[in-house]
């Protein structure tokens, strides 16, 4: 029986590769139209073995699971929530929203500004940058204090903003040393720590190629479809029919 498991999930993980390899090219670049978007939504609500959850949610094993993650990173993130958030809320599908708190692209409170309609039909978690300063766990200490305060609950999701080769060995030490003491700051989820990380592929709308973001060829073409996997889309509102700044 335990070698007819991992037979099957070897047969898995070789089909993602496959599908991974089969939509590798960059199918539209930014801005991205809302429609491909909806339509990505539209196709998995059709299909009654896909399972939509938040990060805190144990997978369905009978299902393919999906996770879908909105960062704001900039400003304009902010501006073009709304698109994003509106479809979600149409169609019913869970979904989670990350923001920062290190005043450093956009003020903290202007997120709640933003949000605060949704708040009772989303999940939201810290966005973090604290890796760039000289104490990042008081620094990280700080953003969720800042948090607390503004949406008046902590967040209990975790991501790290990236900010590419830009203070990267100082972000693996972080990295290190959070998956040892996450619980200590009441965190449920972060998505850099690998033993947390439930999915099998990602769909992002934030590669780059020459200076310009792209969407692969994965917005187009499903992943493969078995029970017990997970995907998690990643989407940057900025990149959604920006808005005038």
């Amino acid at each position: 029986m335990l070698i007819l498991k991992k037979i099957k999930k070897i047969l898995r993980e070789k089909r993602v590769v496959r599908y991974a390899q089969n939509v590798s090219k960059p199918f539209i670049y930014a801005p991205y139209d809302l429609d491909f978007y909806e339509k990505y939504l539209l196709e998995l609500k059709l299909i009654s073995r896909v399972n939509f959850i938040e990060f805190d949610r144990e997978l369905d094993r009978t299902k393919t699971n999906f996770i879908f993650r909105h960062d704001l990173d900039t400003i304009n993130c902010l501006k073009n929530s709304e698109n994003l958030i509106s479809l979600h809320l149409k169609h019913n599908i869970h979904f989670s929203i990350f923001v920062r708190m290190d005043e450093i692209d956009y003020k903290s409170e202007v997120s709640h500004e933003y949000l605060s309609p949704y708040l009772e039909n989303l999940s939201i978690g810290l966005h973090s940058s604290c890796y760039i300063n000289d104490n990042p766990m008081e620094a990280l200490k700080k953003e969720i204090e800042k948090f607390t305060n503004i949406y008046n609950f902590k967040p209990k999701f975790l991501t790290l903003h990236g900010l590419g080769t830009f203070k990267f060995d100082e972000r693996m030490k972080f990295i290190k040393n959070i998956a040892e003491c996450y619980a200590d700051y009441d965190i449920l989820f972060a998505d850099f720590i690998t033993s947390m990380r439930s999915y099998d592929y990602v769909i992002q709308d934030c590669h780059l190629n020459d200076g310009k973001r792209y969407l692969k060829n994965d917005i187009i073409k499903l992943p493969p479809m078995f029970a017990g996997s997970c995907y998690l889309f990643l989407a940057h509102p900025c990149y959604w029919d920006v808005p005038n700044s």
